[in-house]
Protein backbone atom coordinates (compact mmCIF):
# COMPACT_ATOMS: atom_id res chain seq x y z
CA UNK A 1 0.00 0.00 0.00
CA UNK A 2 0.77 3.84 -0.80
CA UNK A 3 2.99 5.01 2.55
CA UNK A 4 0.56 8.53 1.60
CA UNK A 5 -2.70 6.15 1.43
CA UNK A 6 -1.60 4.46 5.40
CA UNK A 7 -1.32 7.92 6.79
CA UNK A 8 -4.32 9.17 5.44
CA UNK A 9 -6.29 5.98 6.54
CA UNK A 10 -5.11 5.86 10.10
CA UNK A 11 -5.63 9.49 10.59
CA UNK A 12 -9.72 9.10 9.11
CA UNK A 13 -9.95 6.47 11.61
CA UNK A 14 -8.48 8.60 14.46
CA UNK A 15 -11.00 10.98 13.27
CA UNK A 16 -13.69 9.22 13.33
CA UNK A 17 -13.59 7.61 16.26
CA UNK A 18 -13.21 10.91 17.72
CA UNK A 19 -16.17 11.88 16.37
CA UNK A 20 -17.97 9.27 17.04
CA UNK A 21 -16.92 9.75 20.95
CA UNK A 22 -18.16 13.41 21.28
CA UNK A 23 -21.74 12.84 18.94
CA UNK A 24 -23.05 9.78 20.55
CA UNK A 25 -21.79 10.54 24.67
CA UNK A 26 -24.65 8.85 26.74
CA UNK A 27 -26.73 7.40 24.24
CA UNK A 28 -25.20 4.14 23.56
CA UNK A 29 -28.69 1.91 24.84
CA UNK A 30 -29.85 3.91 21.75
CA UNK A 31 -27.15 3.04 19.63
CA UNK A 32 -26.40 -0.64 20.46
CA UNK A 33 -27.11 -3.38 22.29
CA UNK A 34 -26.74 -7.05 22.44
CA UNK A 35 -29.09 -10.12 21.74
CA UNK A 36 -27.69 -13.54 22.46
CA UNK A 37 -28.92 -16.96 21.91
CA UNK A 38 -27.89 -20.51 22.10
CA UNK A 39 -28.59 -24.29 20.90
CA UNK A 40 -29.88 -25.10 24.21
CA UNK A 41 -29.72 -24.36 28.19
CA UNK A 42 -28.54 -27.07 30.04
CA UNK A 43 -24.74 -28.85 28.97
CA UNK A 44 -21.99 -31.06 30.96
CA UNK A 45 -18.40 -30.58 30.90
CA UNK A 46 -16.80 -31.34 27.76
CA UNK A 47 -19.49 -29.72 25.86
CA UNK A 48 -19.42 -26.54 23.64
CA UNK A 49 -21.49 -23.75 24.11
CA UNK A 50 -23.04 -22.76 20.55
CA UNK A 51 -24.06 -19.55 19.99
CA UNK A 52 -25.86 -16.51 17.67
CA UNK A 53 -25.27 -12.75 18.71
CA UNK A 54 -26.83 -9.32 17.19
CA UNK A 55 -25.79 -6.37 17.28
CA UNK A 56 -29.02 -4.13 17.68
CA UNK A 57 -30.31 -0.79 17.50
CA UNK A 58 -32.72 0.67 19.19
CA UNK A 59 -35.84 -0.80 16.50
CA UNK A 60 -34.46 -4.38 16.95
CA UNK A 61 -32.35 -3.55 13.69
CA UNK A 62 -28.93 -5.41 13.21
CA UNK A 63 -26.23 -2.26 12.97
CA UNK A 64 -23.09 -2.20 11.45
CA UNK A 65 -20.89 -0.43 14.26
CA UNK A 66 -18.82 -3.12 16.59
CA UNK A 67 -16.65 -5.67 15.20
CA UNK A 68 -16.17 -7.33 18.74
CA UNK A 69 -18.23 -9.06 21.08
CA UNK A 70 -17.29 -9.74 24.68
CA UNK A 71 -18.43 -12.87 26.73
CA UNK A 72 -18.22 -13.97 30.43
CA UNK A 73 -19.21 -16.70 32.18
CA UNK A 74 -20.34 -15.84 35.77
CA UNK A 75 -20.93 -18.45 38.46
CA UNK A 76 -23.41 -18.02 41.20
CA UNK A 77 -21.23 -15.46 43.45
CA UNK A 78 -20.19 -13.47 40.58
CA UNK A 79 -16.92 -14.34 39.77
CA UNK A 80 -15.94 -14.14 35.63
CA UNK A 81 -14.60 -18.21 35.27
CA UNK A 82 -14.87 -18.02 31.65
CA UNK A 83 -13.77 -14.94 29.19
CA UNK A 84 -13.49 -14.80 25.14
CA UNK A 85 -13.73 -12.73 22.47
CA UNK A 86 -15.59 -12.96 19.19
CA UNK A 87 -15.61 -11.55 15.53
CA UNK A 88 -18.46 -9.36 14.87
CA UNK A 89 -19.65 -8.77 11.01
CA UNK A 90 -22.28 -6.66 9.84
CA UNK A 91 -24.19 -7.14 12.71
CA UNK A 92 -23.79 -10.45 13.49
CA UNK A 93 -21.62 -12.72 15.58
CA UNK A 94 -21.88 -16.49 16.16
CA UNK A 95 -19.20 -18.83 17.91
CA UNK A 96 -18.59 -21.88 20.66
CA UNK A 97 -17.30 -22.13 24.00
CA UNK A 98 -15.82 -25.20 25.39
CA UNK A 99 -16.94 -26.12 28.55
CA UNK A 100 -13.99 -27.67 30.71
CA UNK A 101 -13.90 -30.25 32.85
CA UNK A 102 -12.60 -27.89 35.82
CA UNK A 103 -16.08 -26.06 35.99
CA UNK A 104 -18.09 -26.50 39.36
CA UNK A 105 -21.77 -27.21 38.74
CA UNK A 106 -24.25 -24.60 38.94
CA UNK A 107 -26.37 -21.98 37.13
CA UNK A 108 -24.22 -19.20 35.03
CA UNK A 109 -24.95 -16.47 33.94
CA UNK A 110 -23.77 -15.65 30.34
CA UNK A 111 -22.92 -12.16 30.38
CA UNK A 112 -22.35 -10.36 26.72
CA UNK A 113 -21.29 -6.62 25.43
CA UNK A 114 -19.21 -4.52 23.26
CA UNK A 115 -16.64 -2.20 24.41
CA UNK A 116 -18.87 0.64 23.53
CA UNK A 117 -21.27 -1.02 25.99
CA UNK A 118 -18.77 -0.59 28.46
CA UNK A 119 -19.24 3.01 28.74
CA UNK A 120 -22.71 2.53 30.56
CA UNK A 121 -24.01 0.97 33.38
CA UNK A 122 -23.16 -2.93 33.10
CA UNK A 123 -27.47 -3.39 33.79
CA UNK A 124 -27.50 -2.72 30.01
CA UNK A 125 -25.27 -5.89 29.58
CA UNK A 126 -27.24 -8.89 27.50
CA UNK A 127 -27.77 -11.50 30.50
CA UNK A 128 -28.74 -15.48 29.63
CA UNK A 129 -28.87 -18.18 32.38
CA UNK A 130 -27.78 -21.32 31.61
CA UNK A 131 -26.71 -24.83 33.99
CA UNK A 132 -23.89 -26.02 33.77
CA UNK A 133 -23.23 -30.23 34.82
CA UNK A 134 -19.78 -31.51 35.74
CA UNK A 135 -20.12 -34.89 37.04
CA UNK A 136 -16.74 -35.22 38.21
CA UNK A 137 -18.19 -33.22 41.18
CA UNK A 138 -20.30 -34.30 43.88
CA UNK A 139 -23.99 -32.22 43.03
CA UNK A 140 -26.74 -31.37 46.07
CA UNK A 141 -29.27 -33.58 46.43
CA UNK A 142 -32.14 -31.26 46.89
CA UNK A 143 -35.01 -30.25 44.60
CA UNK A 144 -34.71 -27.88 42.01
CA UNK A 145 -35.87 -24.17 42.62
CA UNK A 146 -35.75 -21.83 40.11
CA UNK A 147 -36.13 -18.43 42.09
CA UNK A 148 -39.01 -16.34 40.31
CA UNK A 149 -38.17 -13.51 42.08
CA UNK A 150 -34.44 -13.41 39.91
CA UNK A 151 -35.68 -13.49 36.39
CA UNK A 152 -33.01 -13.85 33.44
CA UNK A 153 -32.68 -10.25 32.27
CA UNK A 154 -32.22 -8.99 28.26
CA UNK A 155 -31.99 -5.62 28.22
CA UNK A 156 -33.52 -4.61 25.29
CA UNK A 157 -36.76 -2.69 24.31
CA UNK A 158 -40.32 -4.91 24.77
CA UNK A 159 -41.04 -7.35 22.07
CA UNK A 160 -42.94 -10.45 21.43
CA UNK A 161 -42.29 -13.31 20.20
CA UNK A 162 -43.83 -13.42 16.88
CA UNK A 163 -43.99 -17.45 15.73
CA UNK A 164 -46.52 -17.16 12.74
CA UNK A 165 -44.20 -15.94 9.91
CA UNK A 166 -42.02 -18.77 10.20
CA UNK A 167 -44.00 -22.31 9.09
CA UNK A 168 -42.01 -24.86 10.49
CA UNK A 169 -42.25 -28.63 9.71
CA UNK A 170 -40.89 -31.78 9.87
CA UNK A 171 -42.42 -34.44 7.70
CA UNK A 172 -42.26 -37.36 10.42
CA UNK A 173 -42.41 -37.38 13.91
CA UNK A 174 -40.27 -40.70 14.26
CA UNK A 175 -37.09 -41.68 13.09
CA UNK A 176 -34.96 -44.69 13.74
CA UNK A 177 -31.16 -44.34 14.52
CA UNK A 178 -28.91 -42.27 11.57
CA UNK A 179 -31.51 -41.51 9.60
CA UNK A 180 -32.10 -38.46 7.33
CA UNK A 181 -34.82 -35.95 8.67
CA UNK A 182 -35.93 -33.19 6.81
CA UNK A 183 -37.16 -30.21 8.31
CA UNK A 184 -38.79 -27.56 6.17
CA UNK A 185 -38.93 -23.94 6.94
CA UNK A 186 -41.67 -21.79 4.97
CA UNK A 187 -41.17 -17.89 5.54
CA UNK A 188 -44.72 -16.39 5.18
CA UNK A 189 -43.72 -12.76 5.54
CA UNK A 190 -42.92 -9.87 3.46
CA UNK A 191 -39.39 -9.31 5.12
CA UNK A 192 -36.08 -11.44 4.60
CA UNK A 193 -34.99 -12.73 7.85
CA UNK A 194 -31.40 -12.78 7.91
CA UNK A 195 -29.33 -14.70 10.28
CA UNK A 196 -31.91 -16.71 11.64
CA UNK A 197 -30.44 -19.91 13.73
CA UNK A 198 -31.70 -23.40 14.13
CA UNK A 199 -30.97 -25.79 16.87
CA UNK A 200 -32.00 -29.49 17.28
CA UNK A 201 -30.93 -30.89 20.39
CA UNK A 202 -32.47 -33.70 22.78
CA UNK A 203 -35.30 -32.80 25.00
CA UNK A 204 -33.62 -34.17 28.53
CA UNK A 205 -34.14 -32.79 31.91
CA UNK A 206 -30.99 -31.04 31.71
CA UNK A 207 -32.58 -27.75 30.50
CA UNK A 208 -33.21 -26.33 34.07
CA UNK A 209 -33.23 -22.95 32.94
CA UNK A 210 -36.02 -21.21 32.49
CA UNK A 211 -37.67 -19.39 29.03
CA UNK A 212 -35.67 -15.28 28.61
CA UNK A 213 -37.75 -12.82 30.28
CA UNK A 214 -37.03 -9.77 28.71
CA UNK A 215 -37.54 -6.07 30.14
CA UNK A 216 -37.08 -2.59 28.75
CA UNK A 217 -33.47 -1.30 28.26
CA UNK A 218 -32.69 1.70 31.37
CA UNK A 219 -31.76 5.68 30.47
CA UNK A 220 -29.12 7.20 30.98
CA UNK A 221 -27.35 10.61 31.64
CA UNK A 222 -26.68 12.70 28.77
CA UNK A 223 -23.28 13.42 29.86
CA UNK A 224 -21.83 9.81 30.33
CA UNK A 225 -18.23 10.08 29.49
CA UNK A 226 -16.59 7.94 26.90
CA UNK A 227 -13.59 5.93 28.00
CA UNK A 228 -14.02 2.69 26.02
CA UNK A 229 -13.69 3.57 22.21
CA UNK A 230 -15.96 1.54 20.01
CA UNK A 231 -14.34 -0.85 17.82
CA UNK A 232 -15.24 0.22 14.34
CA UNK A 233 -11.78 -1.82 12.64
CA UNK A 234 -11.42 -4.64 15.03
CA UNK A 235 -10.15 -5.09 18.56
CA UNK A 236 -8.37 -2.49 20.39
CA UNK A 237 -5.68 -3.67 22.72
CA UNK A 238 -4.97 -0.85 26.08
CA UNK A 239 -1.32 -1.06 27.53
CA UNK A 240 -0.28 0.97 30.40
CA UNK A 241 2.96 1.73 31.07
CA UNK A 242 4.70 0.45 34.59
CA UNK A 243 7.42 3.21 34.92
CA UNK A 244 6.30 5.91 32.71
CA UNK A 245 7.46 9.73 33.46
CA UNK A 246 5.26 11.93 31.03
CA UNK A 247 7.06 10.76 27.74
CA UNK A 248 5.75 11.02 24.83
CA UNK A 249 7.11 8.28 22.29
CA UNK A 250 6.23 5.81 19.27
CA UNK A 251 5.13 2.31 20.64
CA UNK A 252 4.89 -1.05 18.62
CA UNK A 253 3.03 -4.54 19.45
CA UNK A 254 4.73 -7.42 17.36
CA UNK A 255 3.34 -11.29 17.22
CA UNK A 256 6.04 -14.18 17.40
CA UNK A 257 4.94 -16.02 14.24
CA UNK A 258 7.04 -16.41 10.80
CA UNK A 259 4.38 -14.31 9.26
CA UNK A 260 5.14 -10.73 11.25
CA UNK A 261 2.66 -8.50 12.31
CA UNK A 262 3.21 -5.16 13.67
CA UNK A 263 0.90 -2.86 15.14
CA UNK A 264 1.96 1.11 15.89
CA UNK A 265 0.86 3.54 18.07
CA UNK A 266 2.12 6.59 20.34
CA UNK A 267 2.40 6.83 24.01
CA UNK A 268 0.58 9.23 25.74
CA UNK A 269 1.84 11.39 28.51
CA UNK A 270 -0.59 9.62 31.18
CA UNK A 271 1.54 6.74 30.21
CA UNK A 272 -1.64 4.75 28.04
CA UNK A 273 -1.49 2.94 24.82
CA UNK A 274 -3.38 1.45 22.15
CA UNK A 275 -3.33 -1.16 19.24
CA UNK A 276 -6.36 -1.96 16.52
CA UNK A 277 -5.06 -5.37 16.56
CA UNK A 278 -7.47 -6.82 13.26
CA UNK A 279 -7.90 -10.58 12.53
CA UNK A 280 -5.69 -12.10 15.56
CA UNK A 281 -6.94 -15.43 16.44
CA UNK A 282 -5.62 -17.54 19.37
CA UNK A 283 -3.39 -16.88 21.44
CA UNK A 284 -0.12 -15.69 20.94
CA UNK A 285 3.05 -14.06 22.71
CA UNK A 286 3.73 -10.95 21.81
CA UNK A 287 6.13 -7.95 22.29
CA UNK A 288 5.56 -4.28 23.05
CA UNK A 289 7.80 -1.67 23.29
CA UNK A 290 8.28 2.05 23.29
CA UNK A 291 11.04 2.83 20.40
CA UNK A 292 13.96 4.96 22.04
CA UNK A 293 13.34 4.43 25.72
CA UNK A 294 13.43 1.39 28.51
CA UNK A 295 9.57 1.52 29.23
CA UNK A 296 7.68 -1.61 30.86
CA UNK A 297 3.85 -2.23 29.78
CA UNK A 298 1.29 -3.98 31.38
CA UNK A 299 -2.21 -5.10 29.45
CA UNK A 300 -5.28 -3.66 30.36
CA UNK A 301 -7.84 -6.16 30.43
CA UNK A 302 -10.89 -5.74 27.86
CA UNK A 303 -13.34 -7.67 29.89
CA UNK A 304 -15.57 -6.47 32.72
CA UNK A 305 -14.94 -9.01 35.28
CA UNK A 306 -16.52 -10.07 38.20
CA UNK A 307 -19.29 -8.40 39.98
CA UNK A 308 -21.62 -9.80 43.08
CA UNK A 309 -24.76 -8.35 41.61
CA UNK A 310 -24.50 -10.51 38.89
CA UNK A 311 -25.27 -13.63 41.41
CA UNK A 312 -27.44 -15.96 39.89
CA UNK A 313 -29.48 -18.90 42.64
CA UNK A 314 -27.92 -21.75 43.11
CA UNK A 315 -28.39 -24.60 40.85
CA UNK A 316 -29.90 -27.89 42.32
CA UNK A 317 -30.55 -30.76 41.05
CA UNK A 318 -32.28 -33.74 42.68
CA UNK A 319 -31.50 -37.20 42.96
CA UNK A 320 -33.82 -38.74 40.53
CA UNK A 321 -31.27 -36.93 38.13
CA UNK A 322 -28.02 -39.30 38.43
CA UNK A 323 -28.34 -41.36 35.90
CA UNK A 324 -29.58 -38.62 33.27
CA UNK A 325 -26.56 -36.93 33.95
CA UNK A 326 -24.31 -39.78 34.48
CA UNK A 327 -25.01 -41.31 31.22
CA UNK A 328 -24.93 -37.30 29.23
CA UNK A 329 -21.82 -37.31 30.50
CA UNK A 330 -20.61 -40.75 29.16
CA UNK A 331 -21.71 -40.10 25.64
CA UNK A 332 -19.78 -36.52 25.65
CA UNK A 333 -16.59 -38.73 26.73
CA UNK A 334 -17.05 -41.00 24.13
CA UNK A 335 -18.03 -38.76 21.45
CA UNK A 336 -15.13 -36.23 22.32
CA UNK A 337 -12.84 -39.50 22.07
CA UNK A 338 -13.67 -41.23 18.38
CA UNK A 339 -14.75 -38.03 16.73
CA UNK A 340 -11.99 -35.07 18.44
CA UNK A 341 -10.67 -34.32 15.33
CA UNK A 342 -14.47 -33.49 13.69
CA UNK A 343 -15.81 -32.12 16.81
CA UNK A 344 -12.78 -29.55 17.42
CA UNK A 345 -11.99 -29.02 13.72
CA UNK A 346 -11.50 -25.00 13.22
CA UNK A 347 -13.00 -23.55 10.16
CA UNK A 348 -10.48 -22.70 7.08
CA UNK A 349 -8.56 -19.92 8.70
CA UNK A 350 -7.71 -16.89 6.74
CA UNK A 351 -3.97 -17.39 5.36
CA UNK A 352 -2.07 -13.85 6.68
CA UNK A 353 0.64 -12.80 4.81
CA UNK A 354 3.47 -10.48 6.44
CA UNK A 355 2.65 -7.30 7.48
CA UNK A 356 4.37 -5.86 4.43
CA UNK A 357 3.10 -7.90 1.63
CA UNK A 358 5.45 -9.44 -0.76
CA UNK A 359 8.88 -9.47 -0.26
CA UNK A 360 10.52 -7.60 -3.05
CA UNK A 361 13.59 -10.43 -2.31
CA UNK A 362 13.71 -13.75 -0.65
CA UNK A 363 16.71 -15.54 0.02
CA UNK A 364 16.46 -19.34 0.95
CA UNK A 365 19.86 -20.24 2.45
CA UNK A 366 19.43 -23.81 2.12
CA UNK A 367 20.30 -22.81 -1.94
CA UNK A 368 23.53 -21.40 -0.85
CA UNK A 369 26.50 -22.94 0.70
CA UNK A 370 26.58 -22.10 4.81
CA UNK A 371 28.51 -19.89 6.51
CA UNK A 372 28.91 -20.15 10.23
CA UNK A 373 28.17 -16.35 11.01
CA UNK A 374 25.37 -13.84 9.81
CA UNK A 375 27.75 -11.41 8.99
CA UNK A 376 28.98 -13.78 6.09
CA UNK A 377 25.34 -14.45 5.10
CA UNK A 378 24.75 -10.98 4.33
CA UNK A 379 27.82 -9.70 3.19
CA UNK A 380 28.35 -13.03 0.88
CA UNK A 381 24.72 -13.20 -0.53
CA UNK A 382 22.51 -10.39 0.67
CA UNK A 383 22.94 -8.08 -2.14
CA UNK A 384 20.23 -5.69 -0.83
CA UNK A 385 21.95 -5.02 2.77
CA UNK A 386 25.23 -3.29 3.82
CA UNK A 387 27.07 -4.43 6.59
CA UNK A 388 29.37 -1.83 8.21
CA UNK A 389 31.31 -1.68 11.72
CA UNK A 390 32.14 1.18 13.11
CA UNK A 391 34.63 -0.04 16.21
CA UNK A 392 32.66 -2.58 18.04
CA UNK A 393 29.48 -0.97 16.78
CA UNK A 394 27.27 -2.72 13.67
CA UNK A 395 24.71 -0.83 11.20
CA UNK A 396 22.85 -2.31 8.57
CA UNK A 397 21.73 -0.34 5.46
CA UNK A 398 19.10 -1.46 2.89
CA UNK A 399 19.44 -0.53 -0.91
CA UNK A 400 16.48 2.51 -1.23
CA UNK A 401 15.19 1.04 -4.35
CA UNK A 402 13.36 4.11 -5.27
CA UNK A 403 16.71 6.66 -4.77
CA UNK A 404 19.34 3.99 -6.25
CA UNK A 405 21.42 4.30 -3.43
CA UNK A 406 21.72 2.88 0.36
CA UNK A 407 19.80 4.08 3.20
CA UNK A 408 21.72 5.45 5.76
CA UNK A 409 19.95 4.30 8.97
CA UNK A 410 19.18 1.01 10.28
CA UNK A 411 16.26 -0.95 8.93
CA UNK A 412 13.56 -2.72 10.86
CA UNK A 413 15.18 -6.34 11.81
CA UNK A 414 12.95 -9.42 12.49
CA UNK A 415 13.51 -12.72 13.94
CA UNK A 416 10.56 -14.46 13.95
CA UNK A 417 8.40 -11.25 13.78
CA UNK A 418 9.97 -9.93 16.35
CA UNK A 419 11.72 -6.49 16.19
CA UNK A 420 15.82 -6.55 17.04
CA UNK A 421 16.93 -3.00 17.68
CA UNK A 422 20.66 -3.75 18.41
CA UNK A 423 22.26 -4.78 15.23
CA UNK A 424 25.20 -6.01 17.02
CA UNK A 425 22.45 -8.52 18.23
CA UNK A 426 21.63 -9.40 14.93
CA UNK A 427 25.15 -10.70 14.40
CA UNK A 428 24.86 -13.08 17.31
CA UNK A 429 21.79 -14.74 15.39
CA UNK A 430 23.02 -18.84 14.63
CA UNK A 431 22.41 -18.72 10.65
CA UNK A 432 21.99 -22.48 10.47
CA UNK A 433 18.52 -21.85 12.53
CA UNK A 434 17.59 -19.72 9.89
CA UNK A 435 15.53 -20.78 6.82
CA UNK A 436 15.02 -17.39 4.84
CA UNK A 437 15.31 -13.92 4.86
CA UNK A 438 13.41 -11.67 3.25
CA UNK A 439 14.03 -7.98 2.18
CA UNK A 440 12.26 -4.77 1.33
CA UNK A 441 13.91 -2.32 -0.44
CA UNK A 442 11.67 0.61 0.24
CA UNK A 443 11.04 3.35 2.76
CA UNK A 444 7.64 1.66 5.10
CA UNK A 445 5.52 3.80 7.00
CA UNK A 446 3.64 1.98 10.11
CA UNK A 447 2.35 5.65 11.03
CA UNK A 448 3.28 9.47 10.98
CA UNK A 449 5.40 8.81 13.97
CA UNK A 450 7.39 5.35 12.67
CA UNK A 451 8.73 4.85 9.62
CA UNK A 452 11.78 2.24 8.67
CA UNK A 453 14.57 2.30 6.52
CA UNK A 454 13.77 -0.99 4.45
CA UNK A 455 12.90 -4.28 6.28
CA UNK A 456 15.47 -7.17 6.70
CA UNK A 457 12.98 -10.18 8.51
CA UNK A 458 14.02 -13.62 9.42
CA UNK A 459 12.73 -16.63 9.55
CA UNK A 460 13.86 -19.43 11.29
CA UNK A 461 12.97 -23.71 10.37
CA UNK A 462 9.89 -24.92 11.95
CA UNK A 463 11.90 -26.27 15.12
CA UNK A 464 13.09 -22.71 16.09
CA UNK A 465 9.88 -20.96 15.57
CA UNK A 466 9.53 -19.90 18.93
CA UNK A 467 12.90 -18.69 19.60
CA UNK A 468 13.37 -15.33 19.22
CA UNK A 469 15.85 -12.41 21.02
CA UNK A 470 14.20 -10.47 24.15
CA UNK A 471 16.01 -7.48 24.91
CA UNK A 472 15.60 -5.53 28.40
CA UNK A 473 13.74 -2.60 26.87
CA UNK A 474 10.88 -4.98 25.51
CA UNK A 475 8.10 -6.46 27.63
CA UNK A 476 6.73 -10.18 26.79
CA UNK A 477 3.14 -10.59 27.01
CA UNK A 478 0.22 -13.58 26.59
CA UNK A 479 -1.86 -12.10 24.17
CA UNK A 480 -5.59 -13.82 23.99
CA UNK A 481 -7.07 -13.04 20.36
CA UNK A 482 -10.38 -13.24 18.73
CA UNK A 483 -11.54 -16.71 19.59
CA UNK A 484 -11.33 -19.23 16.11
CA UNK A 485 -15.45 -20.79 15.73
CA UNK A 486 -15.37 -24.30 15.08
CA UNK A 487 -17.18 -26.05 12.24
CA UNK A 488 -20.14 -27.62 13.66
CA UNK A 489 -20.01 -31.50 13.14
CA UNK A 490 -22.65 -33.40 11.68
CA UNK A 491 -21.87 -36.55 10.08
CA UNK A 492 -23.18 -38.07 6.68
CA UNK A 493 -24.39 -41.72 6.71
CA UNK A 494 -25.60 -41.48 3.05
CA UNK A 495 -23.02 -44.31 2.75
CA UNK A 496 -21.45 -47.05 5.58
CA UNK A 497 -18.41 -45.81 5.99
CA UNK A 498 -18.99 -44.92 10.16
CA UNK A 499 -21.23 -47.56 10.86
CA UNK A 500 -18.99 -48.63 13.46
CA UNK A 501 -18.12 -45.32 15.27
CA UNK A 502 -20.36 -45.09 18.09
CA UNK A 503 -22.50 -41.85 17.85
CA UNK A 504 -23.70 -40.05 21.10
CA UNK A 505 -24.60 -37.00 19.68
CA UNK A 506 -27.70 -35.39 21.85
CA UNK A 507 -27.27 -32.03 19.32
CA UNK A 508 -28.06 -33.05 16.56
CA UNK A 509 -27.91 -29.83 14.37
CA UNK A 510 -26.52 -26.37 14.64
CA UNK A 511 -26.82 -23.87 12.01
CA UNK A 512 -26.64 -19.95 13.09
CA UNK A 513 -26.83 -18.63 9.51
CA UNK A 514 -30.40 -19.64 7.85
CA UNK A 515 -31.42 -16.92 5.47
CA UNK A 516 -35.30 -16.87 4.55
CA UNK A 517 -36.19 -15.35 1.68
CA UNK A 518 -40.00 -13.76 1.48
CA UNK A 519 -42.58 -15.72 1.04
CA UNK A 520 -40.21 -18.68 0.38
CA UNK A 521 -39.24 -22.30 1.56
CA UNK A 522 -36.20 -23.86 2.29
CA UNK A 523 -35.60 -27.25 3.78
CA UNK A 524 -32.39 -28.18 5.90
CA UNK A 525 -31.56 -31.75 6.61
CA UNK A 526 -29.49 -33.56 8.71
CA UNK A 527 -29.12 -37.33 10.41
CA UNK A 528 -30.34 -38.68 13.63
CA UNK A 529 -27.50 -40.70 16.36
CA UNK A 530 -27.62 -43.34 18.38
CA UNK A 531 -29.35 -41.78 21.34
CA UNK A 532 -33.31 -42.49 21.80
CA UNK A 533 -35.62 -40.18 23.18
CA UNK A 534 -37.46 -37.07 22.41
CA UNK A 535 -35.95 -34.24 20.33
CA UNK A 536 -36.63 -30.56 19.78
CA UNK A 537 -36.10 -28.39 16.25
CA UNK A 538 -35.66 -24.90 17.63
CA UNK A 539 -35.49 -21.65 15.65
CA UNK A 540 -34.52 -17.65 16.83
CA UNK A 541 -33.79 -14.93 15.04
CA UNK A 542 -35.13 -11.93 13.78
CA UNK A 543 -36.68 -9.92 10.50
CA UNK A 544 -35.23 -7.12 9.03
CA UNK A 545 -37.43 -4.81 10.68
CA UNK A 546 -36.96 -5.59 14.04
CA UNK A 547 -39.46 -8.51 14.77
CA UNK A 548 -37.89 -11.21 17.04
CA UNK A 549 -38.86 -14.95 15.84
CA UNK A 550 -39.29 -18.16 17.84
CA UNK A 551 -40.71 -21.23 16.87
CA UNK A 552 -40.13 -25.20 18.34
CA UNK A 553 -41.27 -28.28 16.78
CA UNK A 554 -40.47 -32.09 17.95
CA UNK A 555 -39.74 -35.61 17.23
CA UNK A 556 -39.10 -39.07 18.10
CA UNK A 557 -35.89 -41.28 17.59
CA UNK A 558 -37.15 -44.97 18.32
Amino acid sequence: MNKKVIIITLLLLASAINAFSLSHQGTIPDVERIFLNTDREGYVAGELIWFKAYTLDKNNIPNDLSKVLYIELIDSVGNSVIQSKHKIDNGFGSGNIYVPSSIQTGRYLMVCYTSLMRNFDHKIYFQKSISIINSHVKVPNVNIANDSKNPVNAPLSSFSSTNNLVDLQVRKKSFPSRALVKVSLQNKSKDIMSNISISVFQADSLNLIENLKLENVQSYSSDQKMVFLPELEGHISYFNSTDNQGITAPVYLSMLSTSPEIYSTTLKEDGSAMFITQKVYGNHKMIIQAIDNSIKFEQISPFYGSDSSFRQPTLKVPPSFKNTIERRSIYTQVQNVYSKDSIFLQENAEIKDAFYGVPDHVYWLDNYTRFPTMEEVLREYVEQVQVRKKGDIYSLHVWDNSHQHFFESNPIVLFNGIPITSMNEVMKIDPLKIQSIEIITSQYIMSPQVWWAGIVSLKSYPDYQNETLIAESQSVIEFNGLSPELKFYSPDYSTNNNKRIPDFRNLLYWEPTVILEAQKAKEISFYTSDIKGKYIIKIEGWTSNGQFIQAEETFEVK
